[in-house]
């Protein structure tokens, strides 16, 4: 059973580095991506016209080549593209689920197509991408469907709908968890809360240190300042006028009183660690 149960457990971790580093794979590919469609200039070399001018990707040959194909085909909806590859990478690091792979690309592809129709629609004038527009070459061909009679039924009304379609299709192929999210927010808004009162708490406290007046002796200790050089404090003894003069008679009952034991009360000075001892006077 012990073998067996090793075994598995090498099993998992293997699978689970694997998925870690297909994990990393997709974060770098998402990363690149991304910096190829910033960097992407019209002027570069790409699959129509290859030219010999110097290429402005930050990603050179490679860089041109695929971000004028996403940007080509699917217009400025690629920038999301490129950060849905970047956070389902990061997600299948946290959670070690291949699922979220298959989730994502359908998501995207159905965002993308959304997107398209919507930035050719809207927005098809574009003087950075001036061969297919905004929508890339998937955008003008929906727009020669029967979709844009759809949306002319209320342009307005057509907008924001496609525009919120696009925004949660985006969320849900990130994996966005809108529970997690707040819970995120509120465990910062608690930590923040918690070292306000901390810190306001701490102010008191020195406030008080500093403007209180110490009325008993500090036998041993010295109090010392965070911000000052360690300083001995002295206190006041207090005033004998606290204590009661006991009678003449509250003088000499101990002494008469036949059950005085001094040995008791020697052993109760004991446990509180005073060592002494005590003896009857007699008053004549």
């Amino acid at each position: 059973m012990e073998i067996k149960a090793l075994a598995k457990n090498i099993v998992n971790f293997l699978v689970n580095r694997i998925i870690e580093f297909l994990g990393i794979i997709l974060i770098l590919i998402g990363l690149l991506l991304f910096v190829a469609l910033l960097t992407y200039s019209n002027e570069d070399p790409n699959f129509i016209f290859s030219n010999g001018n110097e290429i402005n990707n930050f990603l050179g040959f490679r860089g041109s080549i695929i971000s004028d194909f996403f940007l080509q085909a699917v217009g400025l909806i690629s920038f999301l593209i490129s950060l849905t590859i970047l956070c389902t990478g990061i997600n299948i690091i946290i959670k070690k689920k291949l699922l979220i792979i298959l989730e994502s690309f359908f998501f995207t592809v159905i965002y993308s197509i959304i997107g398209s129709l919507f930035l050719t629609f809207f927005y098809n004038n574009s003087f950075w991408l001036s061969i297919n527009g905004n929508g890339g070459f998937i955008g003008n061909f929906l727009t020669d469907t029967f979709l844009v009679s759809l949306i002319t039924l209320n342009e307005k009304i057509s907008y924001y709908l496609l525009l919120f379609t696009i925004f949660l299709l985006f969320l849900i192929s990130i994996n966005f968890n809108l529970k997690s999210f707040l819970n995120f927010f509120k465990k910062i808004l608690n930590l923040r809360n918690k070292n306000t009162i901390i810190n306001k708490n701490d102010f008191e406290k020195t406030n008080i240190l500093n403007n209180t007046t110490p009325i008993q002796e500090n036998f041993s200790f010295e109090i010392k300042s965070k911000n000052k050089i360690s300083q001995k404090i002295k206190f006041n003894l207090p005033s004998l006028d606290f204590l009661n003069y006991p009678t003449k008679k509250e003088r000499t009952k101990p002494t008469n009183d036949k059950n005085y034991d001094e040995k008791f009360l020697e052993k109760i000075l004991l446990h509180y660690g005073v060592e002494g001892k005590i003896k009857k006077v007699s008053h004549g």
